[in-house]
């Protein structure tokens, strides 16, 4: 009697099995259509939004002939060429105002160091320069007792001159001493007679 039961038992699981496996294949071919209708839904949504706000217009032919609209297609193209083209040579210009501008600039600043340097030739008698608080030049010229330059030299040795007459010339620039007196520095130097 217990094996009828059990025979019994098993013929209801063998059943419900079948039943669970029926409704599984259903459920997954359900949930397959599914995800197949939201794709193509997004896909329509994707599809269809530039077109409802506004950023992507719909080609219009303006005219019915196939030649006219690849015509104004390829003015369109040629449109864009020219444009582009206008772009690059507007920056190259823009380019090249700026780089004259740099020249320029450049220019104006060595004229203004040309001016600030100024030939100059002076006479009198070389003094060797004591201590000095502004560390200006090593040696000072003298005319009737007053000091008129300072002088500085990497050339000449400008010991060998101490106490004699001579003419002395260079380039010259404002000294921090006084505005009066200038600091040259000596290219040349030419012994003079009393």
């Amino acid at each position: 009697m217990t094996n009828t039961t059990n025979s019994g038992i098993n013929i209801l699981d063998n059943n419900l099995q079948n039943k669970v496996a029926a409704m599984n294949k259903a459920f997954k071919k359900i949930i397959i259509k599914w995800i197949i209708l939201e794709a193509i839904i997004s896909l329509m949504v994707l599809s269809l939004t530039p077109f409802l706000f506004g950023s992507i217009k719909p080609f219009k032919v303006n005219s019915r002939n196939k030649k006219a609209v690849s015509i104004t297609k390829a003015k369109g193209r040629v449109t864009l060429a020219v444009k582009k083209a206008t772009r690059k040579s507007a920056k190259k210009a823009k380019l090249r105002r700026r780089s004259r501008k740099n020249r320029l600039r450049k220019r104006a600043r060595k004229n203004k160091k040309r001016k600030r340097i100024a030939k100059s030739r002076k006479k009198g008698v070389i003094r060797r320069m004591g201590r000095s608080f502004y560390m200006q030049g090593t040696h000072y010229l003298e005319v009737n007792g007053k000091k008129v330059a300072l002088l500085k030299s990497k050339k000449i040795k400008l010991d060998k001159y101490i106490g004699r007459r001579v003419l002395v010339s260079g380039s010259a620039k404002k000294s921090v001493e006084s505005p009066k007196i200038k600091i040259i520095s000596v290219s040349a130097i030419k012994r003079l007679k009393k």
